[in-house]
């Protein structure tokens, strides 16, 4: 039992691990693409 317990906490981390990186890709990449925008703009 434990060892699936290990496992199990093992998995879940890795998957919020997983959700919150993709999170913040996902916002630092809008980001960077308004930046992009407005440094062409002030070209």
């Amino acid at each position: 039992m434990r060892v699936i317990d290990n496992t199990l906490t093992i998995l879940i981390s890795i998957i919020i691990l997983i959700v919150i990186g993709y999170g913040f890709g996902y916002i630092g990449e809008s980001i960077m693409n308004i930046n992009s925008d407005s440094i062409t703009e002030a070209r």
